[in-house]
C-alpha cells in the first residue's frame, strides 16, 4: 500500500515537470516564432533591396547565385571575405579598410597586386637565401683560412719567441764585452789624445821653422833675381833702367783741413779715377832693397777727382813724422802719362788674402791694369813692359796608366802653365823685363793700403 502510494507520486511529479517543461517550450515556441516572422520580414525587405540595387540579369550576380548554390548569396559572400581578411590579416572580422590600411603597410601604396608583391618577395627571398648561402660558405671557408692563419702565427711566435731568448743571451753577452772593450778603448784614446798633442805641437814648431826659412828662401831668391835682372847675361851691356821706378808725377800743393793733395797730372795726362800712387821723399830712389823687395813708400794716396791739367787725390795711408810734403814723387808702375804700358799677368795670385792662390784670381789683377789704361797681353813681345808673376803652378804627381782621363788632362794643362811659367821668367830675365810679384805690384801701386 505505501509503495503504491509512492509510486502515485512519483508519477504526479513526472506529470507536473513534464506539464511545466511543456508550457516553456510552448512559450518558447512562441517567442522564436515571433522572432522568425521578425527576421523573415528583415530577410524580405533585404531581398527587396537587393534585388532592386542588383539586376536579375547580371551574369555576375548570377555566377554568384550559382556558385552560392542553396546558400543565399550575400552570406556566402560574407563567408569567403572573412576567409581572405583571415588570409590577408590573420582576423576574420577585418574591414576592408583595415585589410588594405596593412598591405599598404607591409608592401607600398604602389605595390601592384597582392600576388605580385608576394611573388616578388618570395623570388628575393630565395635570392637572400643563396646569396646567404653563398656567404655562409665564404664565412666557413674565412674561418678556415682564420684558424690555419692562427696556427701559422702561434708557430711564428714560437719561433719568435724562442729566437729572442736566444739574441736577448747573445747580446747581454755582447754588452758586456762591449762594456770591457769601451773601458780599455777609452783608456788607450786618453793615451793617443795626449800623444798626438804632443805631436801636433812638435809639427807646429816644425812648420813654422820651415815656413820663416822659406820665407826666407824666397826673399833671397826674389833679391837674387832682381840683382840678375840689373845685368845681362852677356856681361857686355847694361840693362835699361827699370821702368818701376820712373817717377810718373809729383805733389804741387797740401789741403790738411780735408786730408787731400793736389797732383800735378790731369785729364790731358791720362789720369783714372780710383787710381793710387805711393808717395815718396823728393831725394829718394826707388830701388829694391837688399832683400830684393821695394820698400813702402812714406804715404799712399788715392785719385778722388780728376780736372784738365791736376788732380785731387786723397790720403789713405801716412807715416807718422815723415808727411807729405811738396814736390814728394809719385810712383805707380801701371801708369805712365806719354805712353801705355804693356804687360803679361801669370801664375796663382791671392788677391781676395785668404793665403790660398788660385789661376782665376789673375783676372782681378787684369782689370785692374786695364782699368789703369794699361795692356794685358798673353805672351812676351818685343814691346813688353812689364810681367807679373804670381806664385808657379803647383805639378800634382803623374798620373798611373789606369787614371781616369780627366786626371791625366788636368796633370798635362797644368805641366804646360808650369812650364810657361819657367819660359815666361827665363825671357823677362834674358831680356831685361821688369818681373813684378804680387807683393811687388801691390806696394808700388799702393793697393796694400787700399
Amino acid at each position: 500500500m505505501a509503495s503504491r502510494s509512492g509510486n502515485s507520486v512519483g508519477m504526479i511529479v513526472s506529470l507536473v515537470v513534464l506539464f511545466v517543461f511543456a508550457l516553456g517550450m510552448f512559450a518558447t515556441t512562441v517567442i522564436f516564432f515571433a522572432k522568425s516572422q521578425e527576421l523573415n520580414k528583415q530577410l524580405a525587405s533585404a531581398k527587396s533591396d537587393l534585388n532592386e540595387a542588383v539586376s536579375a540579369r547580371d551574369e555576375r550576380w548570377q555566377e554568384l547565385r550559382t556558385a552560392s548554390g542553396p546558400q543565399a548569396v550575400v552570406p556566402w559572400l560574407d563567408e569567403r571575405f572573412s576567409t581572405l581578411a583571415r588570409i590577408v590579416t590573420g582576423r576574420g572580422s577585418a574591414t576592408l579598410e583595415q585589410i588594405q590600411t596593412r598591405v599598404d603597410d607591409l608592401l607600398g601604396q604602389n605595390a601592384g597586386s597582392l600576388v605580385a608583391a608576394v611573388e616578388a618577395k618570395n623570388s628575393q627571398i630565395a635570392q637572400l637565401s643563396r646569396s646567404e648561402q653563398q656567404a655562409r660558405a665564404a664565412a666557413d671557408a674565412a674561418r678556415a683560412d682564420l684558424r690555419a692563419k692562427n696556427d701559422e702565427l702561434e708557430s711564428i711566435r714560437s719561433d719568435y719567441e724562442r729566437s729572442t731568448a736566444t739574441l736577448t743571451a747573445q747580446i747581454d753577452s755582447y754588452r758586456s764585452e762591449l762594456e770591457d772593450l769601451r773601458g780599455g778603448v777609452q783608456s788607450q784614446t786618453t793615451t793617443y789624445i795626449s800623444d798626438l798633442s804632443e805631436a801636433r805641437a812638435q809639427f807646429d814648431a816644425e812648420l813654422s821653422n820651415l815656413q820663416r826659412e822659406l820665407n826666407s828662401r824666397r826673399n833671397e831668391i826674389e833679391r837674387l833675381e832682381t840683382i840678375v835682372q840689373s845685368f845681362d847675361r852677356s856681361g857686355t851691356r847694361l840693362l835699361a833702367e827699370d821702368e818701376a821706378s820712373l817717377i810718373d808725377g809729383t805733389v804741387v800743393g797740401l789741403n790738411p783741413a780735408s786730408n787731400e793733395v793736389f797732383i800735378s797730372r790731369g785729364r790731358l795726362d791720362n789720369m783714372v779715377l780710383g787710381m793710387t800712387f805711393e808717395v815718396y821723399a823728393a831725394n829718394t830712389s826707388v830701388r829694391p832693397n837688399a832683400e830684393g823687395e821695394y820698400p813702402s813708400g812714406k804715404a799712399t794716396i788715392e785719385v778722388v777727382r780728376i780736372d784738365e791739367n791736376s788732380s785731387v787725390g786723397r790720403i789713405l795711408r801716412s807715416t807718422r813724422g815723415n808727411p807729405i810734403i811738396e814736390g814728394d814723387k809719385l810712383v805707380n808702375p801701371v801708369y805712365d802719362p806719354n805712353k801705355v804700358y804693356n804687360f803679361v799677368v801669370f801664375g796663382n795670385f791671392d788677391t781676395n788674402r785668404d793665403f790660398v792662390f788660385t789661376p782665376q784670381e789673375r783676372s782681378e789683377l787684369v782689370a785692374l791694369v786695364e782699368e789703369w789704361g794699361g795692356r794685358v797681353e798673353s805672351d812676351i813681345s818685343g814691346e813688353t813692359d812689364f810681367l807679373v808673376l804670381g806664385q808657379r803652378p803647383v805639378l800634382p804627381p803623374a798620373p798611373k796608366i789606369d787614371d781616369p782621363i780627366e786626371i791625366v788632362q788636368r796633370y798635362r794643362r797644368l805641366a804646360q802653365e808650369q812650364r810657361k811659367y819657367d819660359e815666361l821668367f827665363n825671357t823677362a830675365s834674358n831680356t831685361g823685363i821688369p818681373v813684378l810679384n804680387q807683393n811687388r805690384f801691390y806696394t808700388l801701386t799702393g793697393l796694400d793700403s787700399r
